[in-house]
């Protein structure tokens, strides 16, 4: 063999030659190059076949253990009863309920959006980049279909995770975040918003505006049909408004609700009649109020000589 390798110009040669002249595997032939010459002693032989025979030893017990399941099972035992002395101190770990947990809202973009709702309640979601800016001369582009005796009474961009609080004639509020309102095309119509919201026979909006949170530095100002007023923080309306709404004021009979306005608390007022008739006041001349509280006279609803 050391002459065969001696006179091998390369290792593969080497191991080619010592593979077919002794009838020996790659991985021996692979041994025997890489192995030193001081093993070839006496010595050094011995501590080979001594190697061998625990290498036969050890693989005639992984045989034994394989072929009985009692002694898996006892050294899977044994084993873990090891693991249960070597770590059997106090947890140190604390297992919580996780506070950063992924909600379905979570997986929703966030994306700037155009929501469009006409006067017959037909209401849509658009992309905001459908609206391009047009230089001078621009002839503008239809961003919404309507039925005959239609039109767009509310338009605005907000944000698809912002809320968006529809108020009624009724004095109800109802809320939806800006991805609750299905997506359209730009000609598109939309669809009927008594399919998102549960608005009663008789009620319609009459204002809406995206919010983004319920702080208490903003407030909402309501103004009715017969000139009542109401000041009320944004705040009192972060609750779980249910689809069927809740009450944002209370209306009295024959009276029904027709502005809403959302204000920093240092806005003025003004305040007109049909008969051009106007007021103006501070608007922390009202008095913040709850949210079924029914408000104060802003203006007499009839004229008086």
């Amino acid at each position: 063999m050391i002459t065969l390798i001696r006179n091998s110009k390369t290792a593969d040669i080497a191991r080619n030659g010592l593979m077919e002249n002794y009838q020996l595997s790659y991985e021996q032939a692979q041994a025997i190059l890489d192995m030193r010459l001081q093993r070839l002693t006496g010595l050094e032989r011995d501590k080979i076949e001594q190697e061998y025979q625990e290498l036969v030893k050890k693989i005639a017990e992984l045989k034994a253990i394989l072929a009985d399941e009692q002694k898996v099972l006892q050294i899977i035992r044994e084993e873990l009863n090891e693991i249960k002395e070597k770590y059997n101190d106090e947890r140190r770990t604390e297992i919580t309920v996780g506070t950063d947990m992924i909600e379905d809202e979570d997986l929703i973009p966030r994306e700037d959006i155009v929501i469009t709702l006409s006067h017959n309640g037909y209401i849509k979601r658009t992309t905001a980049d459908t609206y391009k800016s047009q230089n001078r001369g621009g002839r503008g582009v239809q961003g919404m279909g309507t039925n005959e005796n239609d039109f767009v009474e509310h338009m605005f961009q907000t944000n698809t995770h912002y809320h968006v609080l529809f108020f009624t004639n009724k004095g109800r509020v109802y809320q939806l975040k800006g991805y609750e309102i299905p997506e359209f095309g730009r000609t598109a119509k939309g669809i009927p918003i008594i399919n998102l919201i549960q608005i009663e026979k008789g009620e319609y909006i009459t204002a809406v505006f995206p919010i983004e949170d319920f702080d208490d530095d903003h407030y909402l100002i309501f103004l009715t049909k017969k000139g009542i007023t109401k000041r009320s923080p944004l705040s009192v309306f972060f609750s779980n408004i249910r689809k069927g709404g809740l009450f944002a004021i209370t209306i009295h009979d024959e009276d029904e609700l027709i502005a809403v306005r959302l204000t920093d608390g240092q806005q003025e007022v003004i305040v007109g009649t049909k008969k051009g008739m106007a007021i103006r006041f501070k608007e922390d001349d009202v008095r913040s109020m709850g949210r079924n509280a029914a408000g104060v006279k802003a203006i007499d609803h009839v004229i008086r000589r």
